[in-house]
């Protein structure tokens, strides 16, 4: 059995970033995403294989994955659909599908390339949520929409139990909107309770890169970048 599996949501187009409350734009350079794969994951991955056997890791590409990224083909999950900012909930629940059909697990970890996960630390995490005995259970750090008062977890680090994915979600995300703007804020419909919050945990957790809006480009923190 797994203690948790570790899906992260991948892309080979480029990055997608926020510029303010209402436009999209797409950074530079191309690659970048690219970049966070071959100087980040690929080697986390590996570690995960040597150190942390019950930690299973999986990217999810809409299409096929570039060549260059030679990805284990086992540690890829492929859903014949567009890469878009609007199809992420989409390859999410077709994920669950899959490890729900597939794999035992207790825990889940919906993230994506851009947050770099400080493993030992999400292993406590998951001691503190496994103190909480509670069969259900949605995590992360808490967001809380200040027009409608819906709380839901950041898309950066959405941890759920095995149950909530089974009952929550895939018995229900057919009643959500399957292309949203935001992919958390929409998943978070399907919990009116069982909700916690690790906003306390989450520099702990993990690690983000700052994307520098002059220079278009990602800056790499020597510290965002765990030595493997």
């Amino acid at each position: 059995m797994y203690k948790i599996v570790i899906l992260v949501i991948a892309s080979r187009k480029n990055a997608v970033v926020r510029t303010d409350k209402t436009t999209i734009k797409t950074a530079e350079p191309k690659t970048i995403y690219n970049q966070f794969i071959l100087k980040y994951w690929k080697k986390f991955s590996e570690y995960l294989k040597k150190n942390h056997k019950n930690v299973k890791l999986y990217y999810i590409f809409g299409t096929i994955p570039i060549d260059d990224l030679n990805l284990p083909k086992e540690d890829v999950l492929m859903f014949d659909m567009k890469e878009s900012y609007d199809n992420i909930l989409n390859k999410t629940i077709e994920s669950f599908n899959y490890i729900n059909n597939n794999l035992d697990y207790e825990y889940v970890i919906r993230t994506n390339l851009s947050t770099f996960i400080h493993i030992d630390n999400l292993l406590k995490v998951l001691n503190i949520l496994d103190n909480l005995n509670k069969p259900r259970i949605y995590a992360g750090p808490l967001i809380i929409n200040h027009e409608t008062k819906h709380k839901f977890i950041s898309g950066m680090s959405m941890i759920f139990s095995r149950l909530a994915i089974k009952e929550n979600i895939l018995e229900n995300y057919k009643t959500l909107d399957l292309h949203p703007y935001s992919d958390d804020c929409e998943l978070g419909k399907l919990f009116k309770k069982d909700i916690y919050d690790l906003t306390n945990y989450f520099e702990k957790l993990v690690y983000l890169t700052d994307y520098d809006f002059e220079k278009k480009q990602y800056n790499y923190n020597k510290n965002d970048i765990i030595e493997i």
